[in-house]
């Protein structure tokens, strides 16, 4: 996404980005070609604009999915869904900038969202991939943000993870293909608890 937003205005009825956006923003309109995690974020070198994802029929009926006042968003795209990107910027500024949008159905099978363990049981991390994932051949598994181990990816990349601490801990997944595309799933939240709870293992939610 190659675009430069020097003299833009807003349209009649359109919100503004992010809540910070100024008024000089462009648009693209993105079919998503299939279900799964979509990562836009700016260029090597490129201004890091006002990002806001939408869906909806017009501009003054929008729904807000996604944004950011510095480039890079992430969302989850259903198949066949139209999806309406808006780019802006703060402080007067106007220039030209370049996005990547990436598409990923990268996807962590296991553990599941919300799940539980005890302090220092080992954890299983698998994660899924399909041919939109490019032509990688590992599958790199992250804790918050931490690297913890790799896998061949086909036909299910897995670990085991036995150093968990305490806590609650956001999982990912990731696949780099042969021309450095890195893909990444969406997050998985856990918690970890210590040995001595005996309260109900309860669902864990990051929100």
């Amino acid at each position: 996404m190659v675009g430069n937003n020097t003299g833009a205005t807003v349209e009649p009825g359109e919100p503004q980005h992010a809540g910070v956006g100024d008024g000089h923003s462009v648009w693209w309109r993105w079919r998503a070609p299939a279900s799964g995690y979509v990562t836009i974020s700016p260029a090597s070198n490129s201004y890091a604009p006002v990002v806001t994802v939408y869906t909806g029929p017009a501009v003054s009926n929008l729904s807000a999915l996604a944004y950011s006042p510095a480039g890079t968003v992430t969302f989850s795209a259903a198949e066949g869904t139209i999806y309406h990107i808006a780019v802006d910027g703060t402080g007067g500024w106007e220039g030209s900038f370049k996005l990547n949008l990436v598409l990923s159905t990268i996807r962590l099978t296991q553990p599941s969202q919300g799940a539980a363990f005890y302090l220092g049981s080992p954890i299983t991390l698998a994660a899924s991939t399909t041919p939109v994932d490019g032509n990688g051949i590992y599958v790199d598994f992250f804790a918050d943000g931490q690297f913890v181990g790799s896998a061949p990816r086909l036909p299910l990349a897995t670990i085991t993870w036995t150093n968990a601490g305490l806590g609650p801990h956001s999982l990912t997944a990731s696949t780099t293909d042969r021309r450095g595309t890195t893909r990444w799933s969406a997050p998985v939240g856990i918690r970890v608890r210590p040995l001595n709870d005996d309260s109900p293992m309860r669902l864990f939610s990051k929100d």
